[in-house]
């Protein structure tokens, strides 16, 4: 069973913010309410995570041209 939260919660976020590094923050952005919540508060609007994966030759082919890019402007090894 999971725990009702917002880090579990299809609509929380995740915060990244640049201090000297980029890092994670503990804060997420709950886009059902349009305000900023902790890892652990809940709310009625909670539903379950959903992972989308795009898995289209499209974006394949994009990654095939950008590694060739990086090989050629890296040169060959």
């Amino acid at each position: 069973m999971t725990t009702k939260i917002c880090k579990t919660c299809n609509y929380g976020q995740t915060v990244y913010r640049k201090y000297i590094l980029y890092g994670r923050e503990r804060l997420r952005y709950c886009t059902l309410c349009g305000r900023m919540t902790e890892n652990d508060e809940n709310c009625d609007g909670w539903t379950k995570r959903v992972r989308g994966y795009d898995l289209s030759l499209q974006r394949f082919d994009n990654a095939e041209g950008d590694i060739k890019y990086l090989m050629q402007y890296f040169g060959e090894e």
